[in-house]
């Protein structure tokens, strides 16, 4: 609910995965309605009243053995026709909002670390089309790069299993080398890093 999804389609999710808990539910809860049910009736003394007007246990649990039979038929072609469309719906939906919902991984001013290795800031932008980029890239825990752009654009692959970030007049500034400082006799640090000039991408 925190990635900008509408809330018809969460309830519309919501619907389709309870289609398959109905088969689940039906056989438990008429167990248990049919056990209080007759629990009553035998509590208040009327199945000894029915019983003594002549009827028999089997043409008293005939009304309820018929409904469960029903009950049984609806639930096979419940199973067998309606679970495998509602389980199609759920998995397209699921696979809808992630691959529509790439702008929701970045919001402009703040830093996101959606993306492993990565924090991306943008200053404005929408729908996968950014500007004023700031990327930090944390891949190689012995360098620090960070990479600025004017304008970055966010799209996935056609199978869906790659992410392209495409950077138009950017720059590139590496720090590499990075180890931990050295203290001299007369207690100056000494820090050896060699900066890379930016490169030009």
């Amino acid at each position: 609910m925190g990635k900008g999804i509408e809330v018809i389609i969460i309830l519309e999710l919501l619907f389709y995965v309870s289609a398959s808990l109905i088969p689940l539910a039906l056989p438990l809860s008429i167990l248990i309605s049919s056990l209080m049910t007759f629990g009553n009736f035998s509590e208040n003394n009327e199945l000894t009243a029915l019983k003594s007007s002549g009827l028999s246990l089997y043409k008293i649990m005939r009304p309820l053995t018929i409904f469960v039979i029903g009950l049984s038929f609806f639930t096979f072609y419940f199973s067998n026709y309606v679970i495998p469309v509602a389980n199609l719906k759920w998995h397209a939906l699921i696979f809808d909002i992630q691959n529509t919902k790439i702008s929701s991984l970045i919001k402009p001013g703040v830093y996101t670390k959606e993306i492993d290795g990565y924090a991306i800031k943008v200053g404005s932008g929408e729908n996968g089309h950014y500007k004023d980029v700031i990327i930090h890239d944390h891949t190689t825990p012995t360098e620090l790069k960070t990479i600025k752009a004017e304008e970055i654009h966010i799209y996935k692959s056609t199978n869906s299993m790659y992410l392209f970030l495409e950077l138009i007049n950017g720059n590139v500034f590496e720090e590499l080398d990075i180890q931990n400082p050295i203290f001299l006799p007369d207690g100056k640090v000494q820090n050896r890093i060699h900066l890379n000039r930016p490169s030009r991408r």
